[in-house]
C-alpha cells in the first residue's frame, strides 16, 4: 500500500468500501491506539454483541505522514491471502476510515489549542515572526493587507470560510464565489486565462474543506458547499472563452464529491434536499450545453426511491424531450427515462423499448440489459431489429459486434462466421480473422480465397493492401504472396515478408529487390530517399544478401554520382 489516507474511497474496490462503511455506521470500530514506529491499532467487530464480548479482529495500520504504508488484520480472509498483492479486507478499510476521522479530529483540536509562547529564535523567518507576534497585531496587519490585495483577501476567505459561523452555509459560500468571479471578470464579461489559477486555488481550498466535512460526517454542510460551487461555476463556463475546459474540470470535481456524498448514509431529509437541487438544475441551459446535466440525471436515479418522485421526474423528462431535438441530448434523456421506467413501471418497459428502438442509446442499453441477464435470444432479436432500423454506421458496427458476441456465447457457428467475417472486412482486425479460422474447420482454404476476393473489391487503401499480404503470409501461401508483392510493386511489403519468402524464392526475392529499388531511386529524390536505401541495405545484409548489397552499391555509385546525400549513405558500405 502507498496512498494518502484521504483517498481511501479511490484506492480500494467499491464493494469493499461499502462493506467497510457499513461497519463504521454500526459503530464497530473502537480502541484506536498509537504504538511505536508510526503504527496504529484498533479493534473491528462484525456485530455489536461480539465487539462488546471482546470477539473482534485486531487491525494494524502503519502510516508515514499522511500516507498509508501497510495494513494487516488477523481475520481468516486476510491471513489466507497473505501472498496477494495489495491484500486487504473490509476490517482494514473500516479501520482506515475510523483512523482518518480520528486524525482529523485531533488536528482540528490541536489547531484550536495552539498558543503563542515567547521564545528566542536564531533567525528571522516567517515561522519565527508568526510565533512571536501579538495575535491582535497580526489580525490588524492581515486586515489591512487584505484591503490592498484582492487575491490575498480571496485566498484568506476561501481558506478560513469554514470557521465563520453564519445562519446559512450555502449563502456564505455563494458570497465567496461571487466575490471570486467578480474580481476576475473583465469589463467585457470575460475571464482571462491568467485569472483561472486564482479561481482554481479558491475552489480547491473549498473542496478540501468539503473532504473534511464528509470525513467528519458533517453531510449537510458538505452538501451546502457543493451546491454553492455548482450554482456559481455553471454560468461562468462561457466566460472563460477558449478555456472552458478549466472551469468544467472544477465543476466535474464538485460533481465527484457530490457523488461520494450521496453514497454515504445521509439523512432522508438531506437526500430529499439534494434530489430537489438536482431536479431544479439538470435542465439548466449551461448544463445542457456542456453535457453536465448527465451528472444530475445519475444522481436523480440514485436518489429516487419513491414512485411519486419518479412520476414527477418522468413528467419533467417528457417535457424536456418535447423541446430537445439534438440526437445526442435526446439519447441521454431517453436512456435515463428507460432506467426510471424499468425501476418504477416495469410493465411498460417492453412497450417503451419497442417505441424507441430507433434511438441508439435505448437500443444498446436494452440489449446490454438482456445480455446481463443471459437472455441471449431477446438480445439477438433486439440487435437484428436495430440493424433494420439504424442507418448510423458506428451503431451498426456495434450491433454486428454484439451479434458476434451472442454467437460466441451460444456457440452458434453460423452467426459467428457471418459476423466475424463482416467485422473483419470492415476493420481488418485480425482477432476477427482468428475467430473465423477457429470456427470454420472445414473449407477454410475456400474461405480464405473468398475473404481475399471480398477485400480486393474494396476501394484502394494501404490497409487493404497490408491485410491481403498478411492473410497470404499467415496461410503460408508464399507463391501468391510474392506475386502479390510484384503486382503492387511494394518495397515495404517485400521488406516485411522477405525472410518468409527467401526459403522458397531466394533468387526471385533478390531480383525483386533490384527491380523495386531501381524504380524507387528513379522516382524519388532527397535525403529521405537516401536514408531509406541505407536502411534497406542494412536489412539486406542482416538477412544474408551481402553480395547483393555490394553489387547495388557499386551500381548506384556509377549511375548517381551527382546525388550527394546518396553518396554519403553509400560510404557506410
Amino acid at each position: 500500500m502507498n496512498f494518502e489516507i484521504k483517498n481511501i474511497e479511490i484506492f480500494f474496490p467499491e464493494k469493499v468500501v461499502e462493506q467497510a462503511e457499513g461497519l463504521i455506521q454500526e459503530g464497530l470500530v473502537e480502541g484506536i491506539v498509537y504504538l511505536e514506529k508510526k503504527i496504529w491499532t484498533m479493534k473491528v467487530g462484525e456485530s455489536y454483541e461480539k465487539l462488546k464480548k471482546g470477539d473482534a479482529f485486531e487491525v494494524e495500520i502503519q502510516m508515514s505522514g499522511k500516507k498509508v504504508k501497510r495494513g494487516t488484520c488477523d481475520c481468516d480472509f486476510y491471513q489466507q491471502n497473505l501472498t496477494s498483492k495489495n491484500n486487504h479486507c473490509q476490517h482494514i478499510v473500516a479501520g482506515l476510515f475510523a483512523l482518518r476521522k480520528h486524525l482529523l479530529e485531533k488536528e482540528l483540536e490541536r489547531q484550536k489549542t495552539v498558543r503563542v509562547t515567547p521564545f528566542k529564535h536564531k533567525k528571522l523567518t516567517t515561522i519565527s515572526v508568526l510565533n512571536s507576534v501579538d495575535p491582535e497585531a497580526l489580525k490588524n496587519f492581515v486586515r489591512a493587507y487584505a484591503r490592498t490585495d484582492k487575491k490575498f483577501a480571496l485566498s484568506l476567505k476561501a481558506r478560513f470560510a469554514h470557521a465563520v459561523e453564519v445562519e446559512n452555509d450555502k449563502e456564505k459560500y455563494l458570497q465567496l464565489l461571487q466575490a471570486t468571479f467578480t474580481s476576475v471578470t473583465t469589463t467585457k464579461d470575460k475571464i482571462k486565462y491568467s485569472s483561472l489559477q486564482q479561481i482554481q486555488l479558491v475552489i480547491t481550498d473549498i473542496l478540501d474543506h468539503v473532504d473534511d466535512a464528509i470525513a467528519l460526517e458533517h453531510y449537510s454542510e458538505a452538501s451546502d458547499i457543493l451546491q454553492a460551487i455548482i450554482i456559481k461555476l455553471s454560468p461562468n463556463i462561457k466566460r472563460a472563452e477558449n478555456h472552458e475546459d478549466r472551469i468544467l474540470d472544477l465543476l466535474n470535481s464538485a460533481f465527484a464529491f457530490l457523488k461520494n456524498l450521496i453514497k454515504k448514509d445521509i439523512p432522508p431529509e438531506l437526500k430529499k434536499e439534494i434530489w430537489q437541487f438536482c431536479f431544479e438544475n439538470f435542465d439548466g441551459r449551461e448544463h445542457k450545453k456542456y453535457g453536465t446535466n448527465s451528472h444530475f440525471l445519475t444522481f436523480l436515479l440514485d436518489l429516487t426511491s419513491e414512485k411519486n418522485y419518479a412520476v414527477i421526474l418522468l413528467e419533467k423528462i417528457d417535457s424536456e424531450l418535447g423541446n430537445t431535438f439534438d440526437k445526442k441530448k435526446r439519447g441521454i434523456l431517453l436512456l435515463f427515462k428507460m432506467k426510471l421506467v424499468e425501476q418504477f413501471e416495469k410493465t411498460s418497459l417492453s412497450t417503451f423499448i419497442e417505441n424507441n428502438l430507433e434511438e441508439p442509446e435505448v437500443l444498446l442499453a436494452a440489449i446490454k440489459n438482456s445480455m446481463s441477464q443471459k437472455k441471449y435470444t431477446d438480445a439477438k432479436q433486439l440487435a437484428l431489429k436495430g440493424l433494420e432500423m439504424q442507418k448510423n454506421v458506428p451503431v451498426r458496427n456495434e450491433l454486428d459486434d454484439i451479434l458476434l458476441n451472442i454467437g460466441l456465447k451460444t456457440q452458434f457457428n453460423q452467426d459467428i462466421t457471418k459476423y466475424a467475417r463482416r467485422r473483419f472486412i470492415v476493420t481488418f482486425e485480425f482477432h476477427y480473422y482468428q475467430i473465423l479460422k477457429n470456427t470454420i474447420l472445414k473449407g477454410w482454404k475456400k474461405e480464405v480465397k473468398s475473404l481475399v476476393s471480398l477485400i480486393e473489391e474494396l476501394p484502394f487503401s494501404p490497409q487493404k493492401k497490408n491485410t491481403i499480404a498478411k492473410i497470404l503470409a499467415e496461410e503460408k501461401m508464399d507463391k501468391e504472396l510474392i506475386e502479390f508483392i510484384k503486382d503492387n510493386r511494394s518495397l515495404d511489403l517485400l521488406e516485411n515478408y522477405d525472410v518468409q519468402l527467401i526459403e522458397s524464392f531466394r533468387k526471385e526475392v533478390f531480383n525483386l529487390y533490384e527491380d523495386l529499388l531501381d524504380g524507387y531511386l528513379r522516382n524519388h529524390l532527397g535525403r529521405r530517399t537516401s536514408t531509406k536505401i541505407r536502411d534497406i541495405f542494412y536489412h539486406l545484409k542482416k538477412i544474408g544478401a551481402k553480395k547483393l548489397v555490394y553489387k547495388l552499391v557499386k551500381q548506384y555509385r556509377d549511375e548517381y554520382p551527382e546525388r550527394h546525400t546518396l553518396m554519403e549513405e553509400l560510404n557506410m558500405f
